[in-house]
């Protein structure tokens, strides 16, 4: 193309170029997908989960938002994103693959939802449920992520 890059075919949906070419774009996805927040471009996509969480879309210095909303109750309940921890490729899917017991399970979940472990009472009480199979590892992550302590604005 005219500029002398690749871009041109990647848009075109042609061959992206070389193999490492191929390799450097398919690490900067990977990267990107297991991204800290404070490492995402900034302000990042309007339909992306922080945008709806409030981030700010920096046109105005103090455009962030603080109160709460449907759509971000929305998201937070029927979002793709909690599909994105359970990914085979998600540190917290390894992290519980890894887990021995129940009891680990729990302070894997609670530390990566609410930073926090769980309290005594927390722990009897869901403990006894993940051992029953009455709940599984998904639905405390979901309980977890819906709850008012994860809540973004309160």
């Amino acid at each position: 193309n005219a500029t002398g890059t690749n871009m041109g075919n990647v848009m075109d949906g042609d061959s992206l170029g070389s193999v490492e070419e191929k390799g450097e774009l398919l690490s900067e996805i990977r990267r990107l997908r297991r991204a800290r927040a404070s490492e995402l471009p900034s302000p990042t996509n309007p339909g992306h989960l922080l945008r709806q969480l409030g981030q700010s879309d920096r046109e105005v210095i103090d455009n962030a938002s603080t109160e709460p909303t449907i759509p971000q109750a929305l998201a937070i309940m029927n979002g793709t994103w909690q599909a994105q921890l359970w990914s085979r490729d998600s540190s917290l899917k390894k992290r519980m693959q890894e887990v021995s017991n129940v009891d680990k399970a729990l302070d894997v979940l609670f530390r990566a939802t609410l930073s926090r472990p769980p309290g005594n009472e927390e722990r009897a009480i869901l403990a006894q449920k993940l051992e029953s199979a009455e709940i599984n590892d998904q639905d405390l992550l979901w309980a977890l992520l819906n709850s008012r302590q994860f809540m973004f604005a309160q």
